[in-house]
């Protein structure tokens, strides 16, 4: 099988060394130099094999005899011409030449069966029969270096290529005669010459000049074909509408149209330097249009632009159209290959494989790769399919070409693991973690998080994360919290205490304290009766300064003792009325239900006027000794009696008569009445007094026994009973304990008011005996 690759963008394939015989449709030999060799390639339907047939020192010009399958060739270096039996693989020598002798052409008229040679040492052209006898020079006038030969057989003429230094191509006759140049410009080194026989025209390379051109055999309408500057043509052969050609710079054997279009290149990599070629076919000549091949005159496969298959064998010497394969060149890229010769390989396609003529993925490229056939990475700093542009990656890493990740994270202010998310606002770093509290709602630094007008009030830390520790505020947190309620603190913005203040203060951050005159919590309390002038403590209500008049406790706000009254409570009551079970006003000590007998004034703490006694002080002493005045109280006479007057009031006649006029005088008619009255009030008291101690014991006022009473040097009751009242004065402080004494027994209870109870005098039980 033919072996297909590209060399500089040139056509060309490899044939394989042939290991059994095989029937060709077409057969190329050529020579070589270093070592001297002589090659068969033979081209079928379905094979391209190589074999080498004779071995030499320097082969050069080479033909073919059809009639016995015979080459004919002749060797430089040896000077001699000699043939090789294709059929059995034997080389006999044909004709030894003078060491003069370069024999750089030779031409086999297989119908009158003989060889033409041309030999520049001797500047000759000679004919010889096939087996080298009636050998004949025929030509020896004009030659310089006569180089290649070719004959029409038909026209029986032959036609040569002179390299001299007016290098021409010329034609004559079989016998030598009719000598004509039909090429003498524009001429190099004409080496090759061949001959398309059907149309007469000659073709011919040139070594020097670098070109193929053409010429009929009359010398008109010359054509260039190829100009390859660089190029070293040797030799030259046509067969069925296809040129062939060696050049030494290539070491390759080169063909094209003989139209022209494109070279195609067979390589011969197993050639050293190329020298002599020709082609034939064991098939007569299809006589098929160009593009058609065969017999049937078939239509030739995808051959190579510019190219047509050899109309023999259909095969397509210039070698396929990219993305076809084969001889015929009708067979597609296997899959994964595609374009020249089907060797370029696939690349990274999506889905099925790339198209096979251009390489191009039609479901486009898989992650990371990109261009029509998807063998070119993505650019730096791109990924994926289509070559998306990375996010921004932190540190200039790029990103995944495939997936698109940002392997060392992402830059500040943004986020996703591809990077390409902006982070919200009001977030920073490679997390976009959230500001903290900033200050004038200026947004934290994108990078470093920090804030650049500071910190919110309440909060702390280099960003603005930390709140304060507990019990401060404000800015910087420098500010204290005030009297937040016990178990609570202030806001650590704002200060204010959310569950409310400690007793004695107020204002959202309870640093006020109550306003003058209240206390206690939420400052709901009012000051009671402190001391005019003063007023109680914000927080507990006490009065640091005493109470007013009447007033007494902590908060000033329970009434003096009964029995009380006046600043500190210090003050007795004096001698009020007790029939109602009355006691003094707590604050002014006055008697509101009047006094005892024999007391007058608001506070009854007045004796009556001399000479008078009793009740409101209303009734006059009798008739006490003279410079004596009568009790104010009982109205008794404690000196005596004036003479002829005796009772305890004097108001007796000793002789047993009425009372005196003086008093009845002085009494008038008003004394019927009250006395009538007093005699009532006496025996109602006497009857309750009496139902009262018949059924319980005396009670206690209804607040209980008194507590333990503190006095400092006051006056107290002394326990007396029909005496005025005494005052006893405690020297020192100490405590009066009603425990020891008794308790306080009250009078069945008569009236009440906010501000009195009104009970019996004082008077103490010891042993179950009441003294009064």
């Amino acid at each position: 099988m033919a072996e297909f690759h590209a060399v500089c963008g040139i056509i060309m394939f490899l044939v394989t060394q042939a290991s059994a015989e095989v029937d060709p449709e077409l057969t190329i030999v050529v020579g070589s130099w270093n070592p001297g060799q002589i090659f068969q390639i033979k081209l079928s339907s379905s094979t391209a094999t190589r074999q080498r047939v004779a071995v030499s020192s320097r082969p050069v010009a080479i033909d073919y005899d059809p009639v016995e399958n015979t080459m004919y060739w002749t060797d430089v270096l040896l000077k001699q011409i000699s043939a090789t039996d294709l059929t059995k693989g034997t080389t006999q020598l044909i004709l030894s030449l003078n060491d003069s002798a370069v024999p750089d052409g030779i031409s086999v008229d297989s119908s009158s069966r003989k060889i033409f040679y041309t030999d520049a040492g001797n500047d000759i052209i000679a004919v010889m029969d096939m087996n080298g006898s009636n050998h004949d020079i025929i030509v020896t006038q004009e030659l310089d270096e006569p180089r290649d030969i070719v004959l029409h057989e038909a026209n029986r003429t032959m036609y040569w290529t002179d390299p001299a230094t007016a290098s021409y191509i010329a034609t004559a006759d079989y016998d030598g005669r009719n000598i004509r140049k039909i090429v003498t410009t524009g001429l190099g080194w004409p080496n090759g010459l061949t001959l398309d026989r059907n149309n007469e025209i000659l073709y011919w390379c040139d070594a020097k000049t670098h070109k193929v051109e053409s010429v009929t055999v009359e010398g008109t309408q010359r054509r260039e074909i190829l100009n390859e500057p660089g190029a070293h043509y040797f030799g030259i052969s046509f067969h069925d509408g296809t040129l062939y050609f060696t050049d030494w710079r290539r070491l390759a054997i080169l063909h094209m149209p003989a139209t022209g279009g494109t070279l195609g290149v067979i390589a011969t990599t197993f050639l050293t330097q190329l020298a002599g070629i020709h082609v034939f076919s064991n098939r007569n000549s299809s006589g098929c249009l160009s593009g058609q091949y065969g017999m049937d005159c078939r239509r030739c496969g995808n051959c190579n632009e510019g190219t047509v298959c050899e109309k023999t064998t259909g095969f397509c010497i210039g070698g396929c159209k990219h993305g076809y394969q084969g001889n015929e060149c009708r067979q597609v890229c296997t899959p994964g290959t595609y374009g020249e010769r089907c060797v370029s390989t696939c690349g990274n396609c999506t889905g099925q494989t790339c198209n096979h003529v251009n390489g191009t993925c039609p479901e486009g490229c898989v992650a990371g790769r990109r261009g029509h056939d998807c063998k070119t990475d993505c650019p730096t700093n791109t990924y994926g399919t289509g070559c998306s542009s990375c996010g921004l990656c932190a540190g200039g890493v790029p990103c995944n070409t495939v997936s698109g990740v940002c392997p060392a994270g992402c830059q500040s202010g943004w986020t996703g693991n591809k990077c390409d998310r902006a982070c919200l606002p009001n977030t920073y770093g490679v997390s976009c973690e959230s500001c903290g509290q900033c200050a004038a709602a200026v947004p934290c630094d994108k990078s470093s998080g920090l804030c650049p007008a500071g910190c919110q009030d309440g909060w702390t830390g280099s960003l603005c994360k930390t709140m304060c520790n507990q019990g401060t505020y404000g800015t910087g947190c420098t500010s204290i919290c005030s009297n937040c309620r016990t178990g609570s603190v202030c806001s650590h913005e704002t200060g204010q205490c959310p569950a409310g203040c400690e007793p004695g203060w107020t204002g959202s951050k309870c640093d006020e304290v109550c306003s003058q005159g209240a206390f206690g919590s939420g400052c709901l309390s009012f000051c009671s009766n402190c001391k005019t002038g003063t007023v109680c403590n914000h927080v507990t209500g006490q009065c640091p300064d005493g109470c007013r008049p009447g007033w007494r406790g902590t908060k000033c706000d329970e009434k003096c003792y009964p029995g009380t009254h006046g600043p500190m409570c210090s003050s007795l009551c004096s001698n009020c009325y007790t029939g109602t079970v009355s006691v003094c006003h707590h604050v002014t000590g006055q008697c509101p239900d009047g006094c005892q007998p024999g007391w007058t004034g608001a506070r009854c703490d007045a004796a009556c006027s001399s000479g008078t006694f009793g009740t409101t002080c209303s009734s006059v002493c009798h008739n006490c000794r003279t410079g004596s005045v009568c009790n104010h109280v009982t109205g008794q006479c404690p000196d005596g009696c004036k003479p002829g007057w005796v009772g305890a009031k004097c108001d007796e006649d000793e002789k047993g008569g009425k009372p005196s006029d003086s008093n009845i005088a002085v009494i008038g008619g008003s004394v019927g009445g009250a006395a009538l009255l007093f005699v009532i009030v006496i025996v109602v008291v006497v009857i309750a007094i009496v139902l009262v101690r018949r059924n319980r014991r005396p009670r206690v006022n209804d607040t209980g026994p008194y507590d333990t009473l503190q006095m400092v040097n006051q006056p107290i009751y002394s326990v007396t009973t029909d005496l005025p009242p005494q005052y006893a004065t405690v020297a020192d402080v100490h405590t009066l304990d009603y425990s020891r004494l008794g308790r306080l027994g009250n009078a069945p209870r008569q009236d009440e008011d906010e501000d009195h109870v009104y009970s019996r005098p004082l008077s103490f039980i010891v042993n179950d005996e009441s003294t009064q």
